[in-house]
C-alpha cells in the first residue's frame, strides 16, 4: 500500500510542470483575459510563459485562465488556474485545488 501511494505521488509530480516565472505568467494571462471571450484560446496566441508549461490546451473562464497540462482517458485533467487578481480564490466545487507559491495561481485536478 505504501509503495502504491509513493508511486502515485511520483506520477503526479511529472504531470504539472514547475512554475518558475509565476508573476510573468499572471500578467500574460491578464492580457489574454482582455483579448478573448470565454472558451478555448488558440495556440498561436499563447505567450512564452504559457508555452513553457507545455499545455495541451488553454481556456478562458469568467475570472481567469485554466491551463491544462495533462489529460488521462479523456476524463481526468489537471494543470494551473491563473487569476489576474491575486486575491481571487477559485471555487473548489468538483475540483481539487492547491495553492502555489505565486499569488493568484493554483494547481487543479478534476
Amino acid at each position: 500500500m505504501v509503495g502504491l501511494s509513493l508511486f502515485l505521488v511520483g506520477c503526479n509530480r511529472s504531470e504539472l510542470p514547475k512554475l518558475e516565472k509565476g508573476e510573468a505568467l499572471r500578467v500574460d494571462c491578464a492580457i489574454l483575459l482582455d483579448q478573448y471571450p470565454e472558451g478555448e484560446i488558440p495556440k498561436e496566441a499563447w505567450p512564452r510563459s504559457i508555452k513553457d508549461l507545455k499545455p495541451i490546451r488553454v481556456a478562458r473562464e469568467k475570472n481567469g485562465l485554466r491551463i491544462f497540462t495533462f489529460e488521462k482517458n479523456g476524463r481526468y485533467t489537471g494543470g494551473y488556474c491563473v487569476f489576474p487578481d491575486p486575491q481571487f480564490v477559485p471555487s473548489t466545487q468538483g475540483v481539487w485545488i492547491r495553492k502555489t507559491e505565486f499569488k493568484g495561481i493554483y494547481q487543479f485536478r478534476m
